[in-house]
């Protein structure tokens, strides 16, 4: 096991379904490179069968409830989560870990960075790399949400707006593309498709590969 980038182009997805070999083969043989799985859903069997296909395994953890509300606190427990699951997974140090942002309740900005920035600093604090996927309602206007402690950018599918409605990016662009419609079915499986693109740092997402 060790790490291993993505390249810009390539096609990739995302599902809240475990994969098994059937599966990693159709994906590998219609041009996918790379997988996103929910870290705290991932067994050692699925990571290594999906490596051993060779495809790049990528993580994200579970969006919270629609209407949750962020604090600090809970930042750093998510963070301590996912590092247990990284360790659970003997995944090497220096991927990203995906935080999933979207559905926040509360109407607060400030309390959304000091989540994620929570989050990111127990995550870099291992020497692993915080990534954050931006959904719908994540509140966050493009300064604010540039300026949290996030090294790699993914856009949901949905509209990524702020607290007015106006359309929100970092200032370093996306490195993640999710494509719309969402809820692919195929394959006997459910997921979205996403393309992997540099962002104007150069920067690309960082899984593990066999």
């Amino acid at each position: 096991m060790k790490l291993a980038t993505g390249t810009p182009g390539d096609l990739c997805i995302d599902t809240d379904e475990p994969l098994d070999v059937t599966s990693c083969r159709l994906l590998r043989n219609c041009g996918v490179k790379g997988v996103f799985r929910y870290l705290s859903d991932v067994q050692p069997t699925e990571r290594d069968t999906i490596i051993n296909s060779g495809l790049i395994l990528y993580f994200v953890n579970h969006a919270r409830s629609p209407g949750w509300i962020p604090s600090a606190a809970e930042g750093a427990q998510d963070a301590t989560r996912d590092l247990g699951d990284l360790k659970r997974l003997a995944i090497p140090v220096g991927v990203h870990v995906m935080f999933d942002l979207e559905g926040v309740g509360g109407g607060n900005p400030q309390l959304v960075m000091d989540h994620v920035n929570a989050h990111a600093a127990g995550i870099q604090a291992t020497k692993n790399l915080e990534g954050l996927y931006v959904g719908a309602q994540a509140l966050l206007n493009s300064a604010q949400m540039y300026s949290v402690r996030s090294t790699l950018y993914w856009h949901g599918c949905s509209r990524v707006v702020d607290m007015s409605g106006n359309e929100a990016a970092p200032l370093c662009g996306w490195a993640v593309i999710q494509l719309f419609p969402p809820n692919i079915s195929l394959f006997g499986i459910e997921f979205d498709w996403n393309i992997i693109q540099q962002d104007y740092q150069g920067r690309v997402p960082v899984g593990i590969a066999a």
